[in-house]
């Protein structure tokens, strides 16, 4: 076998062990059906420790691999890591935890100054100021937004498998250096370990604040991809995460007060409200994620950069459609264009009606 395959699975192999005994501590410390505040704060540092570990230690000794169009130092690597452990660090005082999204700007803003000086995220479309900009906009966005996804058991893990693993397919096909691949084979295997223990029924949970700092770190893998040139592959990994806060921040503006928050205006969340299990919901979007993965892979040869996005697109909304409405037959092609139709009309009516009450 070629040594820097051996290499990847060693590596994911100590840090699923590190992660996995770290979630066995915390479980074996409290009751495993005790709801406890400070066992949710505590789950990031196995996932963290693992993977920031094992991230660092395959940089020194991993083999010198030449496939980077820009060439990356230790401290493009140590910073981003750094911020994610700050994000999270911030959260864990009584007086501090509420400055924690205020936290995750100024990591954005550093850690996007340590991404390969001369890359443009946006396939060179925005000049490299603006191009900056946009990359710490969508940074902080899905940091301090990914926490939706923690609604229910499993979910947030799908997601994060999700990434790690189209990573890891995307170095394996050459589109991203190897090493970026053994970084997410790293992240991968703790967030397996943690997926043990949050599979429904869940014996640990994040809080919003580890959520945010797990979203920055696996911000940083995707922008580091987008770097080499794999923007649009990138894209379609997170599609499920991007549909899912459009369709959130649509049925708040529309809604109003009728959800909560965020997290239960998501489609799954709504899915398991109106009684699907959580198991069944994972398993219907692990089969939307292996889609979104191999739509991945191919858009590296695709002859341009948007179409296979729009069309993960086009079959998320499909996929999530059938999710939402789960509990009645299967519909017409036809069918589902009206529903889709007339619920973008109630939408648009709803806005008008709320704008015109405000």
């Amino acid at each position: 076998m070629d040594t820097k395959f051996v290499i990847a699975v060693a590596a994911a192999i100590i840090c699923f062990l590190i992660s996995f005994f770290g979630f066995v501590a915390l479980t074996g410390r409290f009751y495993p059906d005790e709801e406890d505040a400070g066992r949710d704060k505590l789950v990031f540092i196995p996932l963290y420790a693992a993977s920031a570990l094992g991230i660092i230690l395959l940089y020194f000794f991993s083999p010198d691999f030449s496939d980077f169009i820009y060439e990356i130092g230790f401290f493009d690597i140590l910073v981003p890591l750094l911020c994610s452990g700050i994000i999270y660090a911030v959260s864990l005082s009584g007086r501090t935890a509420g400055y924690t999204p205020a936290a995750i700007l100024p990591a954005c803003i550093v850690s996007a100054f340590f991404l390969p000086e001369n890359a443009l995220i946006f396939e060179g479309e925005l000049p490299f100021w603006l191009d900056r900009a946009a990359i710490i906009a969508v940074w902080f966005l899905f940091s301090a937004m990914y926490y939706i996804l923690d609604g229910i058991d499993g979910v947030q893990p799908v997601q994060t498998g999700t990434i790690c693993t189209g990573i890891i397919i995307l170095a394996v096909l050459g589109a991203t250096p190897f090493l970026y691949g053994l970084f997410a084979a790293v992240i991968l295997a703790a967030a397996v370990a943690y997926a043990i223990f949050n599979w429904y029924p869940a014996r640990l949970n994040m809080n919003r604040a580890s959520s945010q700092a797990l979203g920055f770190m696996l911000g940083w893998m995707l922008f580091a991809n987008a770097a080499e040139g794999a923007s649009s592959s990138s894209l379609i990994l997170i599609m499920f995460f991007i549909i899912e806060l459009a369709g959130a921040v649509i049925k708040k503006i529309t809604l109003r007060d009728k959800f909560a928050n965020l997290t239960t205006d998501t489609v799954y969340y709504q899915a398991n409200v109106s009684g699907l299990s959580p198991h069944h919901i994972c398993t219907f979007l692990i089969k939307l994620q292996i889609i979104f993965i191999i739509l991945s892979a191919f858009q590296i040869y695709a002859p341009n950069a948007y179409s296979l996005p729009l069309l993960a697109l086009v079959i998320g909304i499909w996929f999530l459609s059938k999710l939402k409405n789960w509990q009645t037959p299967n519909k017409t092609i036809r069918e589902l264009n009206r529903d889709f139709m007339e619920d973008i009309r109630q939408n648009i009516e709803d806005l008008k009606n709320n704008i015109g009450k405000d």
